[in-house]
């Protein structure tokens, strides 16, 4: 099989068809090549294809060729019959009774020649949006084509329903051609970002590799008059790739300052078109960047990229640059640039380690809860300094009971009144609510100001306290965050 890339979109390239039937290349049929025998006359199966391509995509029709179960043979054509054929075919496409429009021009159709048989190539080209449905006989419920794979299937009635719909008179405006203008009235960049944000879509179209033209006019953003031969851009490509406009360069941008997903290109076959989908929700949840902001003073100069990068860290934990590369559209290269970057602006920390290093956020603030106590009631208990912290944890650790506990620190005379005694859990409950009133308090503290064990404080307080919609956490996507707090709720803290 030959490996040549197919190109339909002009007859004349290096690796179109004519050029691969010369070389005695016959490809197999496909979504844009349809093989059909004239050997007992002209087809007339070939408008179903006719329409399938129109309304599809662009297509080649090849008479000559017996096509049984995948295995093609060249019959060819005589001169008769290729006089004979090309009459009945240009009788017929300009017949309403047989199609509903005639797409082609004259050099549309090529007689080629492959092992010293000739044959009649026609080129169906891909008919505008007001121009389908293309159908045949008068009426195109019934009689309207769509090209999938190597088939021609008739287009269901809500189908063709769209397709009329969407070529309404309504619409034909944004394919007005404006006359006095020309490329050079659209904006070079605004084209440039269409092709980036289409390749992110669609990765390999066969679009991406033509000139910006031919680009354009498969977008309907520029067009020749099949009449007059004139060419120009239409209204919608004004709109759209403007200087004046720049849609694409506005769109993103406002989009990126939003934070918001990023806008995406889909192309749909029923009808056929290309939508720009325009997301209006955010990727980051206006909770992580709330957090993020309380972490760092700034983060309103940072890019998209940095600040989702981010924010992943902060909802995950931690990132890797393979992590993000299923995230950020970068390169591995330039995904390492940035985090290098992060890391030197205090954003980030390292473990460097190679080529699997990890990254966390750097902790710039004091997440202990450092604010307790200046805070209101909290301070009335004292200040918790580095060595009752450690207490509490060593308390934890051993295992030893809450009342060994209470001995030990009963005689310093700086803890609450409560500390360390059995409680009715209301009461107990309210305390907890009390000491979490004003700022987020980390378990750890929790349980050194309760006297009571760190494993009692995660595993029978705090469950139940979450459970109840009485407490909120610091961090709540990062449940096992080094700086995770807990806080009153609004609604519990005002009845205090």
């Amino acid at each position: 099989m030959n490996e040549k890339q197919l190109s339909m979109f002009d007859f004349d390239e290096e690796y179109s068809l004519y050029s691969l039937i010369q070389n005695d290349f016959l490809p197999d049929e496909y979504n844009e090549i349809e093989y059909k025998s004239g050997k007992y006359g002209f087809p007339k199966e070939l408008w179903k294809t006719y329409s399938a391509f129109a309304n599809t995509n662009t297509g080649i029709i090849v008479i000559g060729v017996n096509d049984r179960r995948g295995v093609y043979t060249v019959e060819g054509l005589t001169e008769e019959q290729l006089v004979k054929y090309k009459k009945q075919f240009w009788d017929d496409c300009n017949n309403p009774n047989t199609v509903s429009i005639n797409l082609l021009k004259n050099e549309d159709i090529k007689v080629v020649e492959i092992q010293q048989k000739k044959l009649l190539a026609i080129r169906v080209p891909f008919a505008r949006r007001t121009e389908r449905p293309v159908y045949l006989t008068r009426n195109p419920f019934g009689n309207t084509y769509k090209r999938n794979h190597e088939g021609d299937y008739r287009c269901t009635d809500d189908e063709v329903k769209r397709m009329l719909a969407d070529s309404s008179t309504e619409l034909k405006r944004d394919s007005l051609m404006l006359e006095n203008y020309d490329m050079d009235d659209l904006d070079a960049v605004s084209i440039r970002q269409f092709r980036q944000l289409f390749s992110s879509t669609r990765t390999g179209h066969p679009w991406l590799a033509l000139e910006d033209k031919e680009l354009l006019k498969k977008l309907g953003a520029y067009r020749i008059d099949r009449k007059t031969k004139q060419e120009g851009i239409t209204l919608a490509g004004l709109l759209m790739f403007g200087k004046a406009g720049s849609g694409v360069d506005k769109i993103m941008t406002g989009w990126q300052e939003s934070h918001w997903r990023r806008p995406f290109l889909e192309l749909e076959s029923q009808p056929d078109r290309v939508k720009l989908t325009l997301p209006m929700f955010s990727v980051i949840p206006e909770q992580v960047l709330s957090e993020l902001s309380s972490f760092f003073e700034d983060v309103s100069h940072l890019s998209p990229d940095e600040l989702t990068a981010l924010s992943f860290c902060q909802i995950e934990g931690s990132i890797s640059n393979h992590r993000l590369q299923y995230v950020l559209n970068l390169h591995s290269s330039d995904i390492t640039g940035m985090l290098k970057k992060l890391c030197a602006e205090d954003y980030l920390e390292s473990d460097n380690n190679g080529r699997w290093t990890i990254y966390k956020l750097k902790q710039n603030t004091d997440l202990s809860g450092g604010k307790v106590a200046s805070s209101g009631k909290v301070a009335t208990f004292g200040n918790v300094d580095d060595n009752q912290l450690d207490e509490g944890k060593r308390l934890a650790s051993s295992g030893e009971k809450v009342a060994s506990s209470e001995k030990k620190v009963a005689s310093s005379g700086d803890m609450p009144e409560f500390y360390g005694k059995n409680k009715k859990w209301e009461e107990l409950e309210r305390i907890v609510l009390e000491l979490c009133k004003d700022d987020y308090i980390k378990k750890e503290e929790l349980a050194v100001q309760l006297g009571k064990s760190e494993n009692y404080v995660r595993n029978k307080i705090l469950p139940r306290l979450l459970k109840n919609g009485k407490i909120c956490k610091r961090f709540p996507y990062t449940h096992n965050h080094p700086g995770q707090g807990y806080k009153t709720n609004e609604n519990y803290a005002e009845e205090l």
